[in-house]
């Protein structure tokens, strides 16, 4: 949403077993008109930064990360939202700390920033000398703002819990045959919202993600063509039939782009055959012993009944 409000194109990547997305992939789909790589650490998980700074810097372009779900994680030593042009954080209620809504931008760059605080409240463009230019009001409101600061004071005690209770699912599930067990670029950086597992076919995670939610374990498939589920492109109905916040179609008949682009639901077959093999199990920092007991014994009885 946020490319097609700029009236850009969005280009979609392949993920890989990582969970993020493909650096080839991200090479391979460049062209002389991308201005912005997107990176996405989703449930936690770093993307391959090194990488995709390397790409960046050989094409020229910039790096945009999204930490909305990975806030408090880090990549080999530095934190997530230090290391692209520009960061994007998320305080909505589904977060790693919440302020009930909001977000928050990092830089390091001083026009990225100007632009940025000008962007969400117009009239900034006075206090920093700049020249007059286009804002909407997104300022953050002072009860939030208030929460969000105890929030962060707790945040690496929060991410402390959820990574003890997840090494602990991971260590007892790493022995079970038929489960792989999702691996992070960086374990260390790994903020520990979730334990991801990989079956050996789209059938037997379905089936396994059921059974565990009869276990009342929150857990679920993550990827089903027949459930939607915003968070995997095959489900961007907007991007598929190339809705436009423009009358005229724009920026998909923009002259400008100079080509047409065409989507197609299963134009990223390596990212559905991935997630369509993963099932995501929740970690909780309110996880107590017997929950996470309850979890591991759940995924050891479903694996029995399933996977013999």
């Amino acid at each position: 949403m946020a490319v097609l409000f700029l009236r850009a194109i969005p280009v979609i990547a392949e993920i890989d077993e990582t969970l993020s997305v493909d650096p080839e992939d991200l090479e391979r789909k460049i062209s002389d008109k991308t201005k912005a790589l997107i990176a996405v650490h989703m449930r936690g998980f770093q993307c391959d930064m090194d990488r995709i700074r390397k790409v960046a810097v050989e094409y020229g372009v910039k790096v945009v990360e999204d930490v909305a779900q990975a806030c408090g994680g880090s990549y080999r030593g530095r934190r997530l939202g230090s290391i692209g042009d520009v960061a994007a954080f998320s305080f909505q209620l589904n977060k790693a700390i919440t302020a009930g809504e909001g977000g928050a931008v990092t830089t390091n760059d001083d026009d990225a920033y100007i632009k940025a605080a000008v962007f969400h409240d117009a009239p900034f463009y006075l206090r920093f000398g700049a020249e007059p230019s286009l804002g909407l009001n997104f300022r953050l409101n002072e009860v939030s703002a208030a929460i969000l600061l105890a929030q962060l004071r707790k945040i690496d005690s929060i991410i402390s819990r959820m990574r003890k209770r997840k090494a602990n699912i991971v260590k007892a599930l790493s022995g079970l045959d038929g489960i792989e067990v999702h691996k992070p670029v960086d374990p260390q950086g790994d903020i520990a919202v979730a334990v991801v597992i990989f079956l050996e076919s789209f059938e037997k995670a379905e089936l396994f993600a059921r059974a565990l939610n009869a276990e009342n374990i929150g857990a679920w498939h993550l990827f089903n063509p027949n459930r939607k589920d915003l968070h995997v492109y095959y489900h961007w109905d907007t991007v598929m039939n190339k809705v436009s916040f423009a009358s005229k179609g724009c920026p998909y008949t923009c002259p400008l782009y100079g080509k047409s682009i065409e989507y197609t639901r299963e134009m990223c077959p390596k990212t559905l055959k991935i997630l369509s093999r993963a099932v995501n199990i929740d970690v909780s920092p309110l996880l107590t012993d017997e929950d996470e007991a309850t979890i591991i014994e759940g995924v050891e009885k479903v694996a029995k009944s399933i996977l013999r």
